[in-house]
């Protein structure tokens, strides 16, 4: 299977899982609350903030994305613009679970190793923050960027990132 169908083929299931996600999600954190939580995180976390572009700072607001924005996004991650796909894999913190996990997961092995892979973790943290991770889903991918990951550097901001995520769920109050 060659790069281009593989790729249409991966859209096509992300968007079907979007529309079953969307189908299936619970009410969403708004984002003051996750900026809130994020300032008070440890500085692997501190980036978590800039997941949430700037205009939906100000605004409070719990609708998810688009399905179509979404797909962007995730077809941004393998694209050759850094910026767009620094932006994508940022964005993807705002993505229903679902969609977002694989995505994430992929730029975890193939990304960027100082800039994609690092945005990949904040995103996956905010993911665990604003959604929790009671399946162990998120942890079970950052773990995986530990142990089989390609660098020192990686396994260590991945340890501390699921470090902080472990810390922080284990003292968010039970809804």
């Amino acid at each position: 299977m060659n790069r281009t169908t593989f790729g249409i083929l991966a859209i096509v299931i992300a968007a079907g899982l979007l529309a079953w996600a969307l189908d299936h999600r619970t009410e969403l954190a708004p984002p003051e609350e996750l900026a809130r939580e994020a300032s008070a995180a440890p500085a692997v976390l501190a980036a978590v903030t800039s997941a949430v572009p700037a205009a939906q700072a100000d605004t409070p607001s719990t609708a998810a994305p688009a399905v179509d924005q979404v797909a962007g996004w995730i077809a941004d991650t393998q694209g050759e613009d850094a910026a767009k796909r620094s932006a994508a894999i940022r964005a993807l913190a705002e993505a229903p679970r679902l969609a977002a996990l694989p995505a994430l997961k992929n730029v975890i092995v193939s990304g960027e190793p100082r800039v994609d892979r690092p945005l990949a973790l904040q995103s996956l943290a905010a993911l665990a923050l604003r959604d929790g991770d009671a399946d162990g889903a998120v942890r079970e991918v950052i773990r995986s960027a530990i142990y089989h990951g390609d660098s020192d550097e990686l396994a260590q901001q991945a340890q501390a990132t699921l470090d902080d995520i472990e810390q922080r769920l284990a003292a968010k109050p039970a809804a």
